[in-house]
């Protein structure tokens, strides 16, 4: 197999996987917010997901308000992926490396789900004409992680500084304790 098509496969494996692993974790997060379910955008990610997590939900409970059987269809889809992907490149991971991988991948796949929409949250806030109706979900959505934020940031000049702040709070989490992990995962694959 040439390097042009593992790398297109390995492209195609990622962006589908990561897009549908994108859309559970937001599922998770409307679903801890009670987001309404009749916006459209909700009623969109409620669709995408119901199909799999229902099938899981008949197993899996859910624990203390959190939809357990997303959060395993999570788990479960970033092991498929990581277990493709290595495949493609030509490996056979070991069990309790791939785990270890897959587990911070679904740390970060949920901190790059928050960064994502504090961008989004942020581009929308320069928008006048922004879609009100998104705008007061993602206020909603973002909210939880803002406010205490913004307890301790003050305005700069009207600014809310408080995104940035999540930004850079991200980033650094993702260098210093997610990618360690990721790969120590990915050595004890493959060695």
């Amino acid at each position: 197999m040439g390097s042009a098509v593992q790398q297109t496969l390995m492209f195609l494996v990622q962006f589908i996987f990561g897009l549908y692993t994108f859309v559970i974790v937001l599922r998770l997060w409307l679903r801890a917010v009670y987001a309404d379910y009749n916006h459209p955008f909700v009623a969109g990610i409620a669709k995408a997901t119901t199909p799999l997590v229902r099938k899981l939900k008949k197993y899996i409970p859910d624990i203390r308000g959190v939809e357990t059987a997303s959060v395993v269809l999570l788990l479960l889809l970033i092991l498929v992926k990581l277990f493709l992907i290595s495949l493609i490149a030509g490996h056979i991971p070991s069990i309790g490396g791939l785990f270890v991988w897959a587990l911070a991948s679904l740390v970060e796949v949920c901190l790059d789900a928050a960064f994502y929409l504090m961008i989004i949250m942020a581009i929308l806030s320069w928008m006048p004409n922004a879609q009100p109706a998104l705008y007061g979900l993602l206020m909603q959505v973002t909210q939880p992680i803002l406010q205490p934020v913004r307890r301790i940031v003050p305005l700069l000049g009207g600014m809310d500084l408080s995104p940035v702040v999540i930004l850079v709070v991200i980033q650094v989490i993702e260098m210093l304790m997610v990618q360690p992990v990721i790969r120590a995962g990915i050595n004890a694959a493959f060695h």
